[in-house]
């Protein structure tokens, strides 16, 4: 009789926390069918070899959480609670914490989610250039040059930021947005006060890699400046890649290594191959990172919001995107967390919408 209510309970826990999540499964799960419907239709495999890469960059990380949140809770400690015996106050309030049966189940579904949302990406953007051949690449760079004035938006840049020392700074914040993207998200994850708000980003994270980085990509499909010659599109950003590529001769510069790998695994089945630029990812979950940020206080989203700018500017000078990759994202994003907060709101954790287990308890 005791086994069978604690089972009864253990379940009643479980379903209750993926009511509470349903909004952010919901998503995940239509996302995951139309990527296997798209593979099947498609024939080709959905076991993408760069998911692999964000598995094992996850598991990583993963530890790495682990630590923070105990020097987090530590901090904490020293500095509010001043506890007399650090030590055992430390143990007891991470025992507290990993004994929170409720809060665990609620972290592994986010986890769980988003590893999803993640695996099913980057199989949709590995096959971007199946589903519709790179072909907007002219009109967008004939674009950039109608809103600036006739010139490449890097001929703007370069004479401010064509060194060496500039040019790796903003290579080197290029990369540290990979770092941003998953603070933001185990802040969001683990940290869920309240838990609405960690619901908005969740959901118009993983909203903005959908409808930005699957649907647009696809239906805008394009490859980027630096790519334009390599597709047959011309070599209008050839001296740009040349100029780059004499900065990357004298100081080491990490995009010039992606945008190589990417090339060499576009034909091929290896790790890491999705190209893509339209719209800018970076630039669009940067703006996310921004919205998120504003939720806790303004100083920390006006740093945001500089170094948003400084993404978007890195991202043409880089030879990543087309300056438009960028316009068109941060509107795409404000509107999707806008639309992230309505769903919450109507679907989310605080939700007052019935529990439909309730009925087979």
């Amino acid at each position: 009789m005791s086994l069978q209510i604690d089972i009864s309970a253990e379940r009643s826990i479980l379903e209750t926390a993926i009511w509470r999540n349903r909004l952010l499964l919901g998503i995940v799960l239509a996302h995951l069918l139309i990527a296997l419907s798209i593979s099947n239709v498609a024939d080709t495999p959905f076991w993408s070899g760069a998911a692999v890469v964000l598995l094992d960059i996850l598991q990583r990380l993963l530890t790495v959480a682990a630590v923070c949140l105990i020097a987090w809770r530590l901090a904490y400690g020293m500095i509010y609670a001043k506890p007399k015996k650090p030590i055992q106050w430390l143990l007891s309030d991470i025992k507290s914490f990993v004994l929170d049966f409720d809060k665990i189940l609620d972290r592994l579904i986010c986890i769980v989610a988003i590893t999803v949302m993640a695996t099913s990406f980057t199989f949709l953007k590995d096959i971007v250039p199946t589903l519709n051949p790179y072909g907007w690449d002219p009109s967008f760079a004939a674009l950039d040059r109608v809103l600036h004035f006739g010139s490449d938006p890097w001929q703007w840049l370069w004479p401010v930021l064509g060194t060496p020392p500039v040019t790796r700074f903003l290579d080197i914040t290029y990369g540290l947005w990979f770092v941003l993207l998953y603070i933001g998200l185990f802040a969001a994850i683990f940290d869920p006060r309240p838990p609405a708000r960690s619901m908005v980003f969740l959901v118009a994270f993983s909203l903005t890699w959908i409808l930005g980085g699957n649907l647009l990509a696809t239906v805008f499909s394009s490859a980027g400046p630096v790519y334009f010659e390599a597709f047959g599109f011309g070599s209008e950003f050839s001296e740009q890649m040349q100029q780059l590529s004499a900065i990357d001769q004298a100081t080491p510069l990490w995009s010039s290594d992606a945008q190589q790998l990417l090339l060499t695994n576009y034909d091929s089945p290896g790790k890491i191959r999705g190209i893509s630029a339209m719209p800018s990812m970076h630039v669009a979950t940067s703006v996310v990172l921004t919205m998120f940020a504003f939720s806790y206080s303004r100083w920390l989203g006006r740093v945001m919001v500089a170094f948003t700018g400084l993404i978007l500017i890195g991202s043409v000078h880089l030879g990543w995107h087309y300056a438009v990759d960028g316009y068109v994202s941060i509107p795409l994003t404000v509107a999707i967390w806008f639309l992230s907060k309505a769903l919450v709101r109507r679907f989310g954790p605080t939700s007052d919408q019935p529990d439909p287990f309730a009925n087979t308890r």
